[in-house]
């Protein structure tokens, strides 16, 4: 039977289209793998040191050959054996998202340890010292979720770049992320855009009422009270599905009661994709929900359209005589928490190297060294965990990175990687 905080869930009025809309009934599921003898568990995620540390002393390992990585404590997670995290719609309130990141010290040297850049690297518990050259998306998204401070760049200073091998530049990396995504269709924890872009509303286009209320992209059979994850052969491709062995509350621990799902993004994305298909009825495009995709580019959104010229915005005559622009100005006010809670990234400066640091030395669970002598991992926890010692940490900063283009219009980005004049996403 499920529990009593998903039948609440459960319970509450969703409307996934608009009025008039035909929707073809959910396939059943399908493509189930057995399941494998054994999969290793993730180990709880710490931050492994007190807030207001400054720098963190560690040994640190030579740069491998042929743009190899360095042992990780995520290793175990595989396309085949994905961390529940991956397959988390919304995040829950996280109170480390503000805790200010410390540097990465060298204790050989007792010197900050640079990047492909040169500037000095930020200590997180869960990153290698060297990033495999290829890494895959997976992995890039699965260290950005745990800890909602790491950035790209935190990733991207520590790739070994192959001494013959073309480098991937920050856009493929990011390119990779989005493909993992779209594959399992999960949106991104974080996002540079104010508005739900087309992909949050092609995300919804594949979800079930039951996985928008259980923040799961899992497939969900509820006559079992079971989850089926995913197994992959790479970030573009899913062999099949496994049973997860997890509760159907698993992704709605963390929340505050009462349970704050769908988001207010997600009550935007739905009345946006609403709004659309009224739109592509009325314009005689037809009542299939994805209809919409066929509407002229004048009556998209304007943040939708990739022209370099975007049409717009038109008064929708055939649906309330506003903008796209007005409308979601109006809803914005109704839903105000617009930007996902818990995934401010956080604009820190790089420490400036002294003489003899205070430093805090990781325990020698956390330090690098061969898995074979490493304590077995704990359980997988359902989000990263908060350290015990933290109290009070420093509110998360607000609002993103913007600039106005020579069109009028305001252009968002997620890294500052991506920020060039012109430029509009």
């Amino acid at each position: 039977m499920a529990s009593h905080r998903v039948q609440i869930q459960l319970s509450q009025h969703l409307a996934l289209n608009a009025e008039n809309i035909v929707v073809t009934p959910t396939a059943p599921i399908s493509n189930i793998l057995p399941n494998p003898p054994y999969q290793p568990v993730f180990p709880t995620y710490s931050m492994d040191y007190r807030a207001g540390i400054q720098v963190v002393r560690q040994a640190i390992p030579a740069r491998p050959a042929d743009g190899q990585g360095t042992h990780h404590t995520y290793h175990m997670a595989t396309h085949g054996n994905l961390h529940p995290i991956l397959l988390q719609m919304e995040p829950a309130p996280n109170p480390i998202a503000g805790v200010v990141v410390p540097g990465l010290v060298d204790e050989a040297t007792n010197q900050f340890v640079r990047g492909n850049d040169g500037t000095p690297l930020r200590y997180f518990s869960h990153l290698p010292r060297w990033v495999h050259h290829d890494v895959s998306g997976m992995l890039i998204e699965l260290w950005m979720r745990l800890d909602p401070r790491v950035e790209m760049r935190d990733i991207l200073n520590r790739i070994n770049a192959h001494p013959t091998k073309k480098t991937i530049g920050p856009s493929g990396y990011n390119m990779k992320r989005s493909r993992f995504r779209e594959t399992i269709d999960v949106p991104p924890f974080t996002t540079g855009r104010q508005h739900p872009c087309s992909f949050e509303i092609d995300v919804i286009n594949n979800q079930t009422r039951e996985q928008l209320l259980l923040n799961t992209c899992m497939l969900v059979d509820l006559p079992s009270n079971r989850m089926f994850k995913p197994v992959m052969a790479s970030d573009r491709v899913i062999l099949g599905y496994v049973d997860s062995c997890l509760p159907l509350d698993y992704f709605l621990r963390g929340f505050p009661t009462p349970i704050p799902l769908p988001s207010d993004r997600q009550n935007i994305a739905l009345q946006l994709r609403s709004r659309l298909q009224t739109l592509a009825i009325r314009c005689n495009l037809g009542n299939q929900p994805q209809n919409y995709k066929n509407l002229p580019e004048n009556l998209k959104p304007t943040w939708w359209q990739k022209s370099q010229e975007p049409q717009g915005p038109l008064p929708i005559h055939q649906v309330d005589s506003l903008t796209h622009n007005e409308w979601i100005a109006q809803l914005c006010r109704q839903y105000p928490g617009m930007s996902r809670s818990g995934t401010q990234r956080t604009n820190s400066i790089s420490p400036a190297p002294v003489p003899t640091p205070v430093a805090f030395v990781p325990s020698a669970q956390q330090a690098l060294g061969p898995p074979s002598l490493r304590t077995p991992p704990a359980p997988v926890a359902p989000l990263p965990a908060v350290d015990q010692d933290l109290a009070n940490p420093a509110r998360p900063l607000v609002g993103e990175w913007h600039e106005r283009n020579s069109g009028g219009g305001i252009s968002y980005y997620v890294e500052p990687a991506h920020r060039r004049p012109g430029r509009r996403i």
